[in-house]
């Protein structure tokens, strides 16, 4: 059935098990049967793999192991419809696929079982049916070197590592992520102490394994893991969970996680969630909580917002509307080699720049004005009430241990390709216009929000100056800290020169609007500007393929991190009104909220946007990010509109929504809204190439 050969080895095998059961998955062939051969598939390759475990022999890597509804797709073979053929929107898992989840706590073999009082330093072999031999251990080099006497001898005589190697072999290590579970936000003196201990024993274990790199990332991703592990207990017990967490009890602790999980996914599944506004008297102890806590922005929303979460049977196939997908095959014929990287962080202007730009102080000051009471990252962390007492207790050898192993591999794209996809996403969730139209919210790790932030304080200052200089007529402010006021003005500026112009060919201002801009531009058009160099025809052939493509300077030192986020397809995780998890792929643009991704979005867009005005020397342009203006006589600004949303479409994969632009007639001399839209009517039809233009009539305006 595979199509392999009989001497073929293990691995082979795994690899065409996984392409196989990806082709047959429910989530991606509609066919008939083909839950059934996926049912039948998946036990003859346990037995197949437990035949080997029994004779000693070491296992492939993980199967392809999403659940039948988990809603995740391959960004190069989207189906058509988002619910058919899945049991509804909402349905839950079968039985059949729940049977062996692991939330269930198993018998404990092997290592598992063996006494706290032990005095190898060893994991002891097992009977190989409940986890790998010990030569399948990621830890085994590490284990075999230590004396009896090494702090980390009591973890691993705790059946610890193992759990954690059998954890990373199996493809679960982000398995909690699954479940939104509160974390706790008020840690007592005590409880933060422990906590710090855990987090740092993790990391200190970490460092000693750099040089054996799935050991080191799975400690890395442990630590990352931990608020989930240890925080989302009752206040009585998080010291209990820190104590057990020392002492190596992770398998407990994480199947006591899971079990939770499931119970209120179980519990929902029963009693779903419904979409409603909270009442004035919740607003108000909300807001109360917030404005106490310090965060006065987020009091004033929670008074002010009118929007609800989105708890609706269709909130999943919308949010999977609103994450187009692309590909992540790219042409990387002008990417930066490997050496070309290696050397060029071995140079003194890098050195300098990792050592002050991402000194402890400066990560230390992030963290410590978070605000507060800001919502979790996937992992349960918060900013101000987890990260920013570990900055300020004096701690240095923690804090370097933060910065080395959880920060700057962001930085320099020091992850494993298998985490990427969870390393680049996030926890998604949704709220809800007063039109039923919904607004995604993803919230990226908060290391990664961390590392983006400084890298984008250390490139302000070179991309402002490469925005201010690069055209004659198009500004971008995107990226400044103060961008949106600097936009406004220069263009309230512009505007100001109305009484210079015709009345029949009358200045105004336009303001485009690009469709879902973040989440949509094409990924390969942005990482031919990155790298300064078109590996295909842009901008309607005036680019070709090899030509330069202008980019300032100092974000191609931030190169690792831009691969590391967007070469993949991010998983971004989902939980609807019944508590049923999903995965969403996301393989096109990047997350907005990422101080890294405003910048990159403004600069892989300006190229198009400059070269177009170029050719309209009668039109001036200013942009904060994807809200462009165009002022101009109204004749020239309507043929820029046109011609741009065509290169947009081309280059990038980019949309202008017509019917939401906006026309502004500057002035006191055309003071009539239907005056307005007369002249715009007569542009239109001077011009056959402006047809696509005429759907934003009802934004006309003269009073802005």
């Amino acid at each position: 059935m595979l199509g392999l050969r009989p001497a073929c080895g293990h691995q082979e095998v795994a690899i065409e098990y996984n392409k196989s059961l990806k082709l047959i998955h429910p989530d991606q062939c509609f066919l008939d049967g083909a839950a059934e051969a996926f049912m039948k598939f998946q036990p003859a390759y346990t037995e197949w793999n437990a035949a080997r475990a029994r004779q000693g022999w070491s296992h492939p890597a993980a199967p392809f192991s999403a659940p039948v509804n988990s809603d995740s797709r391959h960004p190069n073979n989207r189906s058509s419809s988002h619910g058919e053929g899945r049991g509804g929107l909402g349905a839950r898992p079968p039985l059949s696929s729940q049977s062996t989840r692991p939330g269930v706590p198993q018998q404990r073999t092997g290592a598992e079982s063996a006494p706290s009082g032990s005095n190898s330093a060893n994991v002891p072999q097992n009977d190989g049916t409940n986890s790998a031999p010990a030569h399948d251990n990621i830890f085994r080099h590490f284990i075999s070197s230590l004396n009896p006497d090494d702090p980390s001898v009591p973890w691993i005589n705790a059946g610890a590592l193992d759990f954690l190697s059998r954890l990373e072999r199996d493809g679960r290590l982000f398995e909690l992520r699954a479940f939104t579970s509160p974390t706790a936000t008020d840690l007592n003196d005590i409880q933060r102490s422990l906590f710090k201990d855990c987090v740092k024993k993790t990391l200190t274990m970490s460092g000693r394994l750099e040089h054996e790199k799935r050991a080191c990332e799975a400690l890395r991703r442990l630590a990352r893991t931990l608020p989930l592990l240890l925080l989302t207990h009752s206040k009585m017990k998080i010291r209990a969970a820190c104590n057990k967490f020392l002492k190596g009890e992770w398998e407990s602790l994480w199947n006591k996680c899971m079990a939770k999980g499931h119970a209120r996914q179980d519990k929902l599944a029963a009693n779903p969630l419904s979409a409603s506004s909270r009442t004035s008297a919740q607003k108000d102890a909300m807001a109360q909580k917030q404005a106490r806590a310090g965060n006065l922005s987020k009091a004033n929303q929670t008074v002010c917002s009118v929007l609800k979460p989105a708890f609706g049977h269709d909130t999943l196939h919308k949010l999977q509307e609103k994450t187009p997908v692309g590909s992540v095959v790219f042409d990387k014929q002008f990417w930066p080699t490997t050496d070309a990287l290696d050397e060029m962080r071995r140079q003194d202007e890098w050195l300098n720049i990792q050592e002050h730009s991402f000194s402890i102080k400066k990560i230390g000051q992030y963290f410590r004005t978070c605000k507060p009471l800001s919502a979790q990252d996937a992992d349960g962390w918060r900013g101000r009430e987890h990260v920013g007492w570990l900055f300020a207790d004096g701690d240095s050898t923690l804090q370097g241990l933060l910065r080395t192993h959880l920060i700057l591999p962001h930085i320099l794209g020091d992850f494993l390709a298998d985490h990427l996809d969870e390393i680049a996403g996030g926890r998604m969730f949704a709220l809800e216009k007063a039109n039923n139209s919904l607004r995604p919210i993803v919230i990226g790790s908060l290391w990664r929000r961390c590392a983006a932030r400084l890298g984008v304080a250390e490139v302000r200052s070179n991309v402002a100056t490469f925005f201010m200089s690069q055209y004659t007529n198009f500004i971008q402010f995107g990226g400044e800290s103060d961008g949106a006021t600097r936009c406004a003005q220069v263009t309230q500026l512009l505007a100001a020169a109305w009484a210079q112009h015709s009345d029949e060919n009358p200045l105004v201002v336009i303001q485009l609007d690009i469709v879902n801009a973040y989440p949509s531009a094409d990924r390969q058009a942005q990482f031919d500007v990155l790298a300064g160099r078109a590996s295909k025809s842009y901008d309607n052939g005036h680019v070709h393929m090899g030509d330069a493509i202008p980019c300032p300077d100092s974000l191609r030192h931030y190169w690792s991190y831009f691969e590391s986020m967007q070469g993949t397809a991010s998983t971004l995780h989902f939980s609807d009104y019944q508590g049923q998890a999903h995965k969403i792929a996301c393989s096109k643009g990047g997350q907005q909220g990422d101080a890294f991704e405003t910048v990159r979005f403004a600069v892989t867009t300006f190229p198009s946007f400059g070269r177009v005005f170029a050719r309209h020397g009668a039109c001036t342009g200013e942009a904060i990010c994807d809200d462009v203006f165009i002022v101009a006589p109204l004749a020239e600004g309507l043929a820029l509109a046109a011609e741009l949303k065509q290169v947009l479409k081309q280059d990038l994969d980019l949309d202008l929504d017509v019917p939401k632009f906006n026309c502004f007639f500057p002035g006191d001399r055309i003071n009539d809204d239907d005056h307005a839209r007369a002249l715009f009517q007569n542009a239109l039809q001077a011009n056959p190439q402006l047809a696509c233009l005429s759907g934003m009539d009802a934004g006309i305006s003269t009073t802005g």
